[in-house]
């Protein structure tokens, strides 16, 4: 059962949950707590909610009971008990009403939910290793540029606060220090924002996100166990000069992020059609079949027209011919990139070379775009519909 953002709205805004202090104004009381060991019992602490299976994990600790558990017991006994003041809308109680797959779509979604306050920041200038520099006094040399990251737009695009913040709602540095700490498990920093398999890093989210059927036509044939290095700067994108001189206080860097941000124009992107050939003809089996008419230049329309439509395509490729590597991967980018053949061979070639024959790396290449964005027509397996044969 997710607990999403529409979820949780619809519990915040609901007049049958009320706060357990009477002196509360609104319901993040009724569920969030901390324990207060002087007391023995459990209290809120208003500007510290923070998701359950922060405290509660998956099973039993000296500290608290399993998650499993207590959302049973909070969750179900809350239900009870406002079924039984006979409100109409109320939440279930039997396994099937939050379990079941069928039941969880009839529930209502919110489309438009006000923004979960609690105090964090609508910009962040990442530059941990500059303010530890400034913290021991010395001077913060920019070995790499500072990142820049929109906490605000990326609340809209995730679903709950945990896509990122996984073990609490600190910062990120909190736990994931330059060196590693036991608190993060010895994780460095670096390693937590560019773990590549991992959903929770910058880079693992962004490489989930390749995996849409808009994006995985190009980038499932540019899979890499490596990042790229040269889109470091995508990310890493504050110059010194920018900066004239890096801010040693918190409100300035605020301020030079806020301004980067603001500094962001993404317009949609298009080439110039006389850059792009209306058709290309495959004749790599003329021997059987008549050339294929690749309609190259519908293929750019197409794809753009899917790039435009997403903040975080049209931001990754800003650069001029960057959409182009989904199929010239590994040409220099310009406006007229060298042609296949010149690194498949149209001889057959052995394993050892890595890269697969002419053949071999067009079909690979159509169909699995076709496969893998869900082209319809012509079908990945059509093969007539491509290649006629010679009468």
């Amino acid at each position: 059962m997710a607990f999403d953002k529409s979820l949780h709205y619809r519990h915040v805004s609901a007049e049958a949950i009320r706060p357990i202090e009477k002196d509360q104004k609104d319901n993040c009381g009724a569920c969030h707590h901390e324990y207060d060991k002087k007391a023995r019992k459990t209290v809120y602490v208003p500007g510290k909610e923070g998701a359950c299976q922060y405290c509660h994990l998956k099973t039993d600790t000296k500290e608290a009971r399993s998650v499993q558990t207590v959302t049973h017991e909070s969750c179900l006994n809350c239900h009870l008990a406002i079924k039984a003041k006979k409100v109409i809308k109320t939440g279930p109680t039997v396994c099937e009403g939050c379990h079941s797959s069928e039941f969880q779509k009839s529930i209502k979604v919110i489309d438009s939910v006000p923004r979960i306050q609690r105090k964090q920041p609508d910009a962040v200038l990442m530059a941990t290793a500059m303010n530890q520099a400034i913290a021991a006094g010395k001077e913060p040399l920019m070995g790499i540029s500072p990142v820049v990251f929109d906490h605000k737009m990326h609340e809209t695009s995730e679903k709950t606060c945990q896509s990122c913040h996984h073990a609490s709602l600190e910062k990120c540095s909190a736990c994931h220090t330059t060196t590693g700490d036991k608190k993060g498990d010895f994780i460095t920093l670096e390693k937590a924002m560019h773990a590549l398999r991992d959903t929770q890093s910058c880079v693992g989210c962004h490489a989930q996100a390749q995996k849409k059927q808009d994006c995985a036509g190009c980038h499932t044939q540019m899979t890499s166990k490596k990042m790229d290095q040269q889109a470091c700067k995508s990310c890493h994108s504050i110059e010194l000069a920018d900066a004239k001189r890096f801010p040693a206080k918190s409100e300035d860097q605020v301020k030079l992020a806020h301004s980067a941000i603001a500094g962001r124009k993404m317009p949609p992107i298009a080439y110039d059609k006389k850059d792009i050939p209306e058709k290309v003809a495959i004749d790599v089996m003329k021997k059987d079949y008549e050339a294929a008419a690749f309609p190259h230049r519908k293929v750019v329309d197409t794809l753009l027209a899917r790039l435009n439509k997403d903040t975080m395509g049209k931001y990754f490729h800003k650069d001029m011919y960057s959409m182009c590597q989904g199929c010239h991967h590994n040409s220099p980018m310009t406006a007229t990139p060298p042609k296949c053949v010149t690194c498949h061979s149209i001889a057959p070639q052995k394993a050892s070379n890595g890269r697969p024959g002419l053949k071999g790396a067009y079909h690979g290449q159509c169909i699995g775009c076709h496969d893998q964005m869900g082209i319809e027509k012509p079908a990945a397996t059509a093969c007539i519909e491509c290649h006629k044969k010679k009468s």
